[in-house]
């Protein structure tokens, strides 16, 4: 059986700068010394995040696989001569916005996993990038793009619902004392007809 692969295509671009950098709104020249990050030909990359590990600077992103619609969290690292991309996170069901940082040593992502129902945080060996850990931050909930923050000795993670069409979405801020191990709604943010996302 053939399957009709989407047309849309979607691409990271990836260009270093520093603080004497032009803006791209500033002069469109600069255009020119974006480069793209190539993915094969069955996947797109989304919602790219980036991490330094060990001197390294890495590429996560949502690796949407055409066929089967489903995404998975992939990563390559930038120093390399040759991007080539592997897989960090694969579930049976469909993963996006790795949100990730580095901590005491481990790389934590906090993907969206809303088909899941839930908000999970992987931990990764930064020596293997093999998971180490699954902690489920929140159960039974249809939250989308949850973003994680630290300001001073607080962490936050900013998300929003994604119930269905017709309901109003909410932009949602919970907060932890002890780095999501427990969790506390602080409030809503905001609500709307049309969807939210802290993305």
């Amino acid at each position: 059986m053939l399957k009709i692969i989407k047309s849309s295509i979607y691409y990271v671009y990836l260009r270093k700068v520093d603080s004497s950098s032009k803006k791209l709104f500033e002069d469109k020249s600069v255009l020119s010394e974006y480069k793209v990050i190539k993915t094969p030909l069955l996947y797109w990359a989304a919602d790219p995040f980036l991490v330094e590990i060990k001197n390294k600077t890495y590429l996560l992103a949502e690796f949407y696989n055409k066929l089967t619609n489903v995404g998975k969290i992939s990563y390559c690292c930038l120093d390399d001569n040759k991007k080539i991309w592997k897989t960090l996170i694969k579930e049976k069901t469909h993963l996006s916005f790795p949100n990730a940082y580095v901590d005491n040593d481990k790389l934590v992502v906090i993907p969206e996993s809303c088909a899941q129902k839930k908000i999970v945080k992987y931990i990764i060996n930064i020596d293997t990038f093999k998971i180490e850990d699954k902690i489920t931050i929140l159960d039974g909930v249809n939250y989308v793009d949850s973003t994680y923050i630290q300001y001073k000795d607080k962490y936050y993670l900013a998300t929003s619902n994604y119930e269905s069409k017709n309901e109003e979405h909410r932009l949602l801020l919970y907060s932890s004392d002890d780095n999501m191990k427990t969790i506390h709604l602080i409030d809503h943010i905001m609500d709307s007809d049309n969807k939210l996302r802290p993305a």
